[in-house]
C-alpha cells in the first residue's frame, strides 16, 4: 500500500486516461522511497530487522547505552537477539529489561537501570533488532503534509522526463523537514 493512491496522483495532475497509470505508479513508489530516505521515517506500517555490530557502550556523549534505530515512528520493538560464539542467535532479550522510546528522535532502545546488554561476539551483525515502525497501517494515517510532499515530487517527475541536479522540488523538501529525523550511523 502506498500513501499516496493512483488516484489521488492523477487527479493531482490532471490525467483523466490510463494509458500513464504505469508511470505514475512507478513515480508514486518513488516518491514514497524518496520521501521515506529523507524523513528517515516510515510511512505505512513494516517491520524492519536492523543489525548492529555490538551493543553500545556508555560514553560521555551516550551515557546511557541506547541502540540508535535507524527509522521511525517507532511503533513496538518485537525481539532484540545477540549473536553467540556459535553463531547462532539467543533468545530474545526479555522486554522487561529495556525500554523503547519514541519520544527521543531517532527512535531508542535503552537498558532498565539495573540491566546491562550482553557481551556479544565481534561481527557485523552481532545484535538484531526487529520492530515495527509507521504512522499506521492505512493511508489516511499517513500526515497530509507528506503526502503533499509525495505529489509535488510526482508532479514535477511526471512533467519533466529528464534528469535534474535536485533530488526533490524545493517545495516538497520544505513540506518534508519537519517530519526528518536526524541519525548519526
Amino acid at each position: 500500500m502506498e500513501p499516496v493512491s493512483l488516484d489521488d496522483a492523477k487527479n493531482h495532475l490532471k490525467v483523466d486516461f490510463s494509458t500513464d497509470d504505469t508511470l505514475i505508479e512507478v513515480l508514486i513508489t518513488a516518491a514514497r522511497e524518496v520521501a521515506e530516505d529523507y524523513t528517515n521515517q516510515k510511512f505505512i506500517t513494516q517491520t524492519i530487522e536492523e543489525t548492529f555490530n555490538s551493543f553500545p557502550s556508555s560514553t560521555p556523549l551516550s551515557p546511557y547505552c541506547e541502540l540508535q534505530l535507524a527509522f521511525g515512528p517507532l511503533i513496538q520493538v518485537v525481539s532484540i537477539r545477540s549473536l553467540n560464539s556459535e553463531g547462532t542467535y539467543d533468545e530474545a532479550i526479555d522486554q522487561e529489561n529495556y525500554t523503547a522510546s519514541d519520544t527521543i528522535t531517532p527512535p531508542v532502545v535503552i537498558p532498565k537501570l539495573d540491566y546491562s546488554w550482553p557481551t556479544t561476539v565481534d561481527h557485523p551483525e552481532a545484535v538484531k533488532v526487529v520492530y515495527h515502525a509507521g504512522f499506521g497501517a492505512a493511508a489516511t494515517d499517513v500526515p497530509k503534509g507528506i503526502k503533499q510532499a509525495m505529489l509535488l515530487m510526482i508532479g514535477y517527475w511526471y512533467e519533466n522526463r529528464i534528469d535534474s541536479v535536485r533530488k526533490m522540488p524545493t517545495q516538497a523538501e520544505w513540506l518534508l523537514r519537519r517530519y526528518r529525523i536526524q541519525t548519526i550511523h
